[in-house]
Parts: C-alpha cells; sequence; structure tokens
C-alpha cells in the first residue's frame, strides 16, 4: 500500500500534469476564439464613415450624385443607414428615369434581382412604353427575369458560355444607364459600385445599336455609329467587348499618356498587361495607388501579387461584400468604368461596355469615392497587423 506522502506526491504530480493541459487547451481556444474576432471585426467595420466629415461621405439624405451637364453619377453607399434600410439606392434614380420613360426602354443587365426596378418595367410596359430585357442565360430563371416574362415583356437571355456582362439601360433613346452595378440588392447597397447617367442621343444611338446585334445573336461585330462623341462639352468615348479591342488599342494607350497619377478600384485584376502599363508608369515617376477585392486576390492569374513586388501602393479592400467598382482614374481628369474587369475575358469573350470621360469634375466625385474605398482598406489593413501583434503578445504571455 501506499504510504500517505506517496499518495500526497502522486496527487500533487497528476494535478501539476492536468494543469498543464488545461492550459494548452485554453491557448488553442485563446487563438481561435482570437481569429473569430477578428473575422467579425472586418465583417462589421463602418470603416471610413467613422468619424468622416460629411464633405468626405455624403449622407444618405443628400444622394451622391454629381451632375456635370448632363453627365451624373450614382454611387452605393455601403455603410450608410440606406444599406440597413435597403431604400434610397442608387437604383432609385434609374427607377425614376424610367418611369418618365414614353417610348422604349432596353436594358442589358447581367443580373437583375432588385423587385423595384422590376416593377417598374412593368409598370412602363402597362404604359405602353415598348420594354426588352437582355440578361445572360445562366440567370435567366431568375424570380424578377420570371415576373418580367409573365407580365409579357420580351425577354431573352444571351444563350452562350461566355458571359452577358454588360449593366445598361437605354430609356427613350436618348439616354444611356451604365456601370459596375447589377440591379440586385448586393449591388445597390452592399457592394462598392457606380451607376452613370448619360443623357445623351449620340451615346444611346452607340448603345441602341449594340443592344440590338445582342438581341439579335450578334457577336463581335464593330458599330457604325459615333463611337467618339461630346456630352454637354465633355469628350466621351464608348467600347464594347471584345469587338473593340479595348484594352490594347484604347485603355492602354490611355494608361501611358497619364502624367501624374492613376488611381484604380478593381474587383477583378488578372491582366498582366495592365499590370505591365501601371509598373511602367511607377517607374516613370507616376503615383499608382489601387484597391482591389479581396475575393478576387488569390486567383493565380491575380495581378495584385505583381503590384506589390514592384512597391506599387495596392491595397486588399476593407468590405465585408465586394468591391465591385472597374474604375481608373488618370490625372484626376479621365474617367474609366463600365462592366470591365481589367482580365482576359472581359476582353476576349464577354459581352462588356467601357467608357472613357474626359472631365475632371466628375473625376473629382470618382476621386472622392477612391478616397473613401482606399481609406476603408487602409483601415482594414491596419486592423489585421494590429491582430497579429495582439495575437504575439498572447503567446508570448502563454509561454511565460
Amino acid at each position: 500500500m501506499l504510504g500517505k506522502s506517496k499518495i500526497s506526491w502522486l496527487k500533487s504530480v497528476i494535478l501539476t500534469n492536468l494543469i498543464t493541459l488545461i492550459m494548452k487547451i485554453l491557448n488553442q481556444w485563446l487563438v481561435l476564439l482570437s481569429i473569430l474576432f477578428l473575422l467579425t471585426a472586418c465583417n462589421h467595420s463602418t470603416g471610413f464613415n467613422q468619424g468622416g466629415s460629411a464633405s468626405e461621405t455624403p449622407s444618405p439624405s443628400n444622394p451622391t450624385a454629381t451632375a456635370s451637364g448632363a453627365i451624373k453619377v450614382y454611387f452605393s453607399q455601403p455603410d450608410s443607414t440606406n444599406a440597413n434600410t435597403q431604400s434610397g439606392g442608387p437604383e432609385t434614380h434609374l427607377i425614376a428615369a424610367i418611369d418618365q420613360a414614353r417610348v422604349s426602354v432596353d436594358v442589358a443587365i447581367y443580373e437583375l434581382s432588385l423587385q423595384n426596378v422590376t416593377q417598374s418595367l412593368i409598370k412602363a410596359h402597362q404604359r405602353d412604353v415598348r420594354v426588352r430585357v437582355l440578361t445572360d442565360s445562366d440567370h435567366f430563371s431568375w424570380k424578377q427575369i420570371e415576373a418580367l416574362n409573365d407580365a409579357g415583356i420580351a425577354v431573352k437571355g444571351d444563350k452562350r458560355s461566355a458571359l452577358m456582362h454588360n449593366k445598361f439601360t437605354i430609356i427613350d433613346k436618348k439616354q444611356v444607364w451604365t456601370g459596375s452595378m447589377n440591379y440586385t440588392t448586393n449591388g445597390a447597397y452592399h457592394h462598392d459600385e457606380n451607376l452613370l447617367q448619360l443623357e445623351s442621343v449620340a451615346a444611346a444611338t452607340n448603345y441602341t445599336e449594340e443592344f440590338e446585334q445582342l438581341w439579335a445573336g450578334v457577336h463581335r461585330q464593330i458599330n457604325a455609329s459615333d463611337s467618339v462623341f461630346t456630352v454637354n462639352n465633355s469628350p466621351v468615348k464608348v467600347y464594347f467587348s471584345p469587338d473593340d479591342h479595348f484594352r490594347s488599342q484604347h485603355l492602354i494607350p490611355l494608361l501611358q499618356s497619364a502624367k501624374q497619377s492613376v488611381h484604380f478600384m478593381a474587383f477583378a485584376f488578372t491582366s498582366t498587361d495592365i499590370s505591365k502599363a501601371l509598373i511602367n508608369l511607377k517607374q516613370q515617376g507616376i503615383e499608382i495607388k489601387g484597391v482591389v477585392d479581396t475575393s478576387q486576390s488569390g486567383s493565380s492569374y491575380a495581378q495584385y501579387d505583381d503590384l506589390k513586388n514592384e512597391n506599387i501602393d495596392v491595397l486588399l479592400d476593407g468590405n465585408p461584400k465586394k468591391l465591385h467598382h472597374k474604375v481608373m482614374i488618370i490625372d484626376r481628369r479621365y474617367v474609366v468604368t463600365g462592366s470591365y474587369n481589367f482580365s482576359q475575358s472581359a476582353e476576349t469573350r464577354n459581352d462588356e461596355n467601357s467608357v472613357i470621360i474626359d472631365n475632371s469634375s466628375l473625376a473629382a466625385r470618382y476621386e472622392q469615392e477612391f478616397k473613401r474605398v482606399y481609406q476603408k482598406a487602409s483601415n482594414r489593413k491596419q486592423r489585421l497587423a494590429d491582430y497579429f501583434t495582439s495575437l504575439t503578445d498572447l503567446n508570448a504571455l502563454l509561454d511565460y
């Protein structure tokens, strides 16, 4: 039999080992809880709106629109109360224009799930306005597309493996709405998006010709109508992909002309040609800054790491949903926007549209949006740095 002293010693050893085991388990749980806390903080951060002034981020009651004659832009506000209530988003301005339509509304949209946009199109149809909707065939069975079809509106899918990736609407052949925004709840309220309005017969003529081709199932045919025109004294250029070789013949030459700066916001950035053009500009002393969507940066074709390796100031976005812009701002003068991701598919396969506008006032508004997105991305980067510092300190304490 064990003596009392031996039993006491054995209990002490068992207790010591038990405490050590519990400490190890707690250590692992603390690490897991820290990771979960980080993810929660990233997904619920209010980013730039915290402490931002009214001049930096317009309030929900003051629409984020800048009029430049007949050119207007509306941005989503994912950090505002609009996002929580899902009201007062960019699509409300589009709906107001559709509600004024008297002759025709032609829509080429990759995704449509907003009920208010759907109802506006149905009401236009009921006023005897000709309404046609073209969408990507992968989304032809979506509820709102079926509602349009049930209402007697002409609806078509593109019936091809490449994407019908456009997001444009033509109203009464005198105004065009385009940009990065799909007509979805995420697009209008949770993603970083822009919706551009061009009140221009010339723009509408060009977009209508493209729409008629797509409606007839015709692809890769260059439009006969003028793609270069002015809207209230602002030079505007419109290009369609893959017809117009946008990257090689238009975007890269514009980038190569930069004298001061290029700022970009990109959902998908996989084009090595565009990446090389930006790297060359950086080596010439041109300021290059950008933000890319985090979910896309892990692709084997993504250019994020290549740009970082060349000391280009590019950040992963801070939006827990998506940074969905496809925007470049050159010399605070030129704005490039549309549905065109900076990718090979956008250049050679998908149906896309791109707009280049020479207007410093419009560029200033896009610069304001870039500042908001860049600041939010910077906040995310700092939170990650603080987290890993805290985790290192925690491990050191536990080791001690």
